[in-house]
């Protein structure tokens, strides 16, 4: 079948029942087309796949229910026609009705309807079709909110007025009422002459253009990367997609599996949040599978897997225009979308080949925003509270990401209610929208709770209502306390009146007792785990984090442009003025438009972008989210700043283009060198070209790629291991690509559901046999877990701090504490290797000058003909009493060279490229530095003079020695000589002699399951 079929189909899949279902929804609120079909694509991505998952539940009852493509089109069928059945009941069709005489028909209608209210609903469903102004709406309907605000005030006063007084007041009022919407009609009839003659000027629709273009180019630029994207170079995507071969294989989602973790008995929980898996899962079937092959190919599924991050990249950018535009109109919105476009951490975040659930995560974040701003600015349309709702579901339904929204929705509704109250303005719309919103929330929720995904079991909750749907209660609930209990209070004549001054007491009095709970009795339990459960993902807070690359700590005074940022977040002077500048602006005009216009987006954006920040200043993990906080926050500079220079005036028209065109720069200058990288890759994407030019972007998108040697150490695996045999002892980072690449079972993995395991693994490989871990040992370990196999390759050295630190903690010579305690004596939030225990398995390194003076050359005796530089023997961060001579043809060669005693002898020590650390300075002078290697000198392929004990660990002996006893190299086949030698060998696979531990037990296939696909599980 022809690729483009496929494509057509799965954008019909996703385009028709969304558009339906959102046309339904939204036609009836005077938001644009464009901005219903794009949420109409968001919902196509939502429902379908939600429909499925939840089919799954009723398998039990009937294998037709088990995951296949004809279901899922079968969904897509009923869900069209049931968003064609509602939008024909929702009356959405009737502007699309075409008329003979559509001018005339217009007057007519004008005529007869006498009800200028009516009038005026119609008009702006005309102007919402044809995508023009849609910011002068709101300005009116904002005006006639205010009006029947200030009408409702007045009337309130009159309680104790005569029916006389009432009814010239009323009649008054209606004149007013009359007169401001028949203006506004004649503002909006002007506003849709100018756009529905024959020769249209520009206008809105332009910009509409222009945000499909942005969206279809962020699309286009994320998709660069597919070539490599089979092979991207990562490890959690592949853990991810893993989930997506179970729906193929058994037809849902394992809740439990055996492909690693032996230790859990009965598996370690694998379902990852539906929606994503089961849209890859589709896009599979539709791509050409081959159910009748014997194993999923990985190939194909990572290829159609990897159209999900780019397409999120673009509705990214939809909704962080949709967030600005209902707030400061069209300008300010596609600034922020091409910032968003061309931010480097989002691209590179949201690329073909990190299909993970992270990019829907960060979409589905910004989408509940934006939705939720739609709903706060019009608490009476209820729709929007429901699209927030979904929106809200979306973050825990695609992804873990349910404690973010549901912070910050719970911080809005108080600090948005007690703002209410201090002002004295009306809260029954308030709490009936944000009563929807969680109502919406709460069924979804219901649905999935028993889906049992991971880290649900993690989610807390009061009485038994998990926190996604009990904290903004719980909010709501401490609001209406603040409100109604002084108003009871006086009704019952406790008090004598209710006052500004009498609220701040009682808030006094509410915070005080909120404490007391949360702190003091079972109710703070939840609130407890929330705190510790946030700070265990945003801190070092085990071992394990502080090892981990994208746990690795920022930092208020963080370079956020090299951290992905861009020009627009560079540090100056090593100094992040500009993301500071920033920060403090945004929240100095975001409070301002509280004070001064009551601002309910500025309260929102406030409680929003804080948390995202502060996760972003304190780990890397999070630069990805602030990055998109901050783009928002630029761009509500930016529009604040807009809405204070449009009071009038000629200074001000000046300072409102100024203020454009500074708009304009901000994007050129992060824009331009990141556009120059994308070109200059895609015009030659040789990965020599790319690196030589130190094109950062290129050498993501085309050059991050799992090597070859890994390749053929996996593809061994799955031609002589598999799903069916013992388990393969690795790093834990390599677990996911046993399982992906291998299609074997791990003993770790990078879920690390067990941290003592990765510790008790790191011990085992950094740990000496003088240390009680010797073969013996080893060997029974191995039959313990169901290993036969132990792999070892070249990237330990890189990441053997990672493995010192954690086998040191495994045998209590060291310890997170002590790692936090150093950190602070150098001012980082820790500080790793600094322990003896780590020192004492450090590998040495040698240091050679590089700028060279008598005293750095070695001085041998007279008759020696011999060159050598002098090079100094480092552990730890310390010099050693050790140097070594470095004889000149290592300089010549760069061969593998045996260094010289200071009598010109030849020692065991070694010297090698391969092992080449870079240069440094120390004390003003420059050294490049190499990790030592040291050759048996004793009995047994003992060595006895090494500065440490890595040169006796496990992974020295196996990895640069070729030897373990009691172990039998099985991969490479053509292992021919010692590594610290020739370093040919980047992966080595030993087998256990005398294993007797048994095969992991696996997932059976249901009897109605007709493919022969077999995966570990």
């Amino acid at each position: 079948m022809p690729l483009i079929v496929p494509i057509l189909i799965g954008l019909i899949s996703i385009i028709l029942p969304g558009f339906f279902l959102a046309l339904a929804l939204l036609k009836k609120t005077n938001l644009p087309l464009f901005e219903i079909v794009a949420i109409g694509f968001i919902f196509g991505m939502i429902f379908p796949p939600t429909m499925i998952w939840l089919e799954s539940y009723l398998i039990p009852l009937s294998p037709i229910f088990a995951f296949s493509t004809g279901l899922y089109n079968v969904n897509v069928v009923i869900l069209t026609i049931v968003g064609i059945l509602l939008s024909v009941q929702q009356g959405a069709f009737s502007s699309f009705l075409p008329s003979a005489f559509p001018e005339n028909m217009s007057l007519i209608k004008k005529g007869m309807e006498k009800d200028y209210k009516k009038r005026i609903a119609s008009l702006r469903e005309r102007i919402s079709e044809l995508g023009t102004d849609i910011k002068v709406i709101k300005d009116h309907q904002k005006e006639e909110q205010a009006l029947m605000e200030r009408h409702r005030d007045e009337l309130a006063l009159l309680e104790n007025a005569g029916p006389e007084e009432k009814r010239k007041i009323m009649a008054a009022h209606a004149d007013q009422e009359r007169q401001l919407f028949e203006r506004h009609e004649a503002e909006e009839q002007q506003l849709v002459a100018s756009t529905s003659g024959e020769a249209p000027k520009p206008g809105i629709n332009v910009v509409w253009l222009a945000l499909l273009v942005i969206m279809v180019l962020t699309f286009a630029t994320r998709m660069l990367s597919i070539g490599i994207a089979p092979r991207y170079f990562e490890f959690d995507p592949y853990f991810d997609m893993i989930s997506t071969q179970y729906i193929l294989t058994y037809g849902f989602q394992l809740l439990t599996e055996h492909a690693a973790w032996p230790t859990l008995l009965n598996g370690t929980i694998h379902r990852i949040q539906p929606l994503v898996p089961y849209l890859e899962a589709y896009w599979y079937n539709l791509a050409g599978s081959n159910p009748a092959a014997s194993t999923v190919n990985t190939t194909l599924l990572s290829n159609v897997s990897s159209w999900y991050p780019p397409l999120t990249a673009a509705l990214l950018v939809f909704v962080v225009f949709m967030f600005l535009y209902h707030e400061y109109g069209e300008f300010v919105a596609l600034i922020g979308a091409g910032l968003a476009a061309v931010m480097p951490v989002l691209l590179t975040t949201f690329i073909a080949g990190e299909q993970l659930l992270e990019p829907w995560g960060i979409f589905a974040l910004i989408f509940f925003y934006s939705s939720y701003l739609l709903a706060v600015n019009n608490p009476k349309e209820l729709r929007f509270a429901v699209l927030a709702g979904i929106a809200f579901s979306s973050n825990f339904l695609g992804a873990h990401y349910y404690t973010v929204p549901a912070g910050i929705l719970s911080m809005y509704i108080v600090l948005q209610g007690l703002i209410h109250v201090f002002r004295d303005e009306k809260t029954k719309d308030f709490f009936r929208m944000n009563l929807v919103l969680i109502g919406i929330t709460a069924l979804f929720y219901v649905l999935y709770g028993p889906y049992n995904a991971t880290l649900a079991l993690r989610t807390p909750n009061i009485l038994g209502v998990p926190i996604i749907v009990s904290f903004p209660l719980a909010a709501l609930l401490f609001v209406a306390l603040f409100e109604y209990v002084p108003k009871l209070a006086k009704k019952r004549n406790m008090i004598n009146a209710v006052n500004r001054t009498l609220y701040i007491e009682w808030l006094v009095a509410l915070v005080i007792l909120s404490i007391m709970a949360i702190l003091f009795t079972p109710l703070g339990r939840p609130f407890q785990s929330y705190l510790a459960l946030s700070v265990k993902f945003t801190t070092p807070s085990s071992p394990l984090f502080m090892t981990v690359q994208e746990y690795a700590p920022t930092g208020v005074n963080y370079n956020f442009g090299a951290g992905g940022f861009g020009i627009i977040g560079e540090s100056i002077g090593g100094i992040s003025i500009i993301v500071w500048a920033v920060m403090i602006a945004f929240s100095v005009l975001e409070i301002l438009a509280i004070y001064q216009r009551n601002s309910k987006s500025s309260i929102l954006a406030i409680a929003g972008i804080w948390p995202l920040a502060i996760a972003g200043m304190i780990e890397a993990k999070y630069l990805p989210h602030f990055g998109i906080a901050y783009i928002i926050a630029i761009g509500i500079i930016l529009g604040e700043l807009g809405l204070y220079f449009s009071k009038g005036g000629v200074s001000n028209s000046k300072a409102k283009r100024y203020l454009a065109i500074a708009g304009v720069a901000i994007l050129a200058i992060e824009a331009l060198p990141v556009l120059f990288q994308l070109v200059t890759a895609a015009s030659n994407p040789s990965c020599a070209a790319i690196s030589q030019a130190g094109n950062q972007l290129g050498a993501v998108l085309y050059c991050n790629v799992v090597p070859n040697y890994w390749i053929s150490a996996t593809n061994w695996m799955k031609a002589n291991v598999g799903p069916y045999a013992p388990r393969i002892l690795a790093w834990w980072d390599y677990g996911d690509w046993i399982n992906w690449f291998g299609n074997s079972n791990a003993v770790i993995r990078g879920d690390n559901s067990v941290p003592t395991q990765d510790y008790k693994t790191a011990a085992y490989y950094v740990m000496t046999p003088n240390e009680g871990f010797n073969a013996t040992k080893l060997g029974a370990y191995m039959n313990s877990i169901q290993a036969k196999y132990m792999l070892l390759d070249n990237q330990l050295v890189p990441k053997w701090g990672a493995l010192d630190f954690l086998a040191c903690t495994y045998v209590n010579q060291t310890s997170e504490q002590y790692a936090l305690q150093q950190g602070r004596l150098y001012g980082l939030p820790f500080v790793l290797g600094t322990s003896g225990c780590e020192i004492r398995h450090d590998p040495a390194y040698i240091f050679i000058p590089i700028s060279q003076s008598i005293n750095s050359y070695c001085q041998f005796s007279s008759n020696s003909t011999a060159i050598a530089l002098k090079g100094i023997v480092i552990l730890g961060q310390s010099p050693t009493n050790i140097t070594y001579c470095v004889p000149q043809q290592f300089f010549k060669t760069g061969n593998a060279t045996f260094l010289l005693s200071a009598n010109g002898t030849r020692t065991n020590a070694i010297i090698t490229t391969a092992l080449y650390q870079g240069s440094t300075t120390v004390q003003g002078q420059q050294f490049v530095s190499f990790m030592l290697l040291y050759a048996p000198n004793g009995r047994n392929d003992t060595i006895t003079d090494a500065p440490s004990l890595f040169y006796n660990s496990t992974y020295y002996r196996g990895y640069f020695l070729g030897h373990l006893s009691g172990f039998s190299l099985a991969y490479p086949s053509n292992f021919t000589g010692i590594n610290y030698v020739n370093s040919t060998h980047d992966v080595l696979i030993y087998q256990y002699n005398n294993y007797t531990g048994g095969i992991p037990p696996h997932t059976q296939k249901p009897s109605w399951a007709t493919n022969n696909y077999s995966v570990p599980g």
